[in-house]
């Protein structure tokens, strides 16, 4: 594996920071049947484990 995707709902601003704190990138918004999404990725070489939660 090389990335993690993941697709929140574009309405989950608390989501959205909560992912981006831990390094994910947003990709670009996206419609998965009736509910508007945005896609973020992180890729492996990005991964940093000291941003997690559990490390602090």
């Amino acid at each position: 594996m090389t990335a993690v995707l993941i697709d929140p709902l574009a309405s989950n601003t608390r989501a959205h920071r909560f992912y981006e704190r831990l390094g994910f990138q947003f990709v670009e918004p996206r419609r998965f049947g009736d509910d508007d999404c945005f896609v973020y990725c992180l890729n492996r070489a990005d991964w940093h484990p000291e941003n997690t939660i559990a490390s602090r």
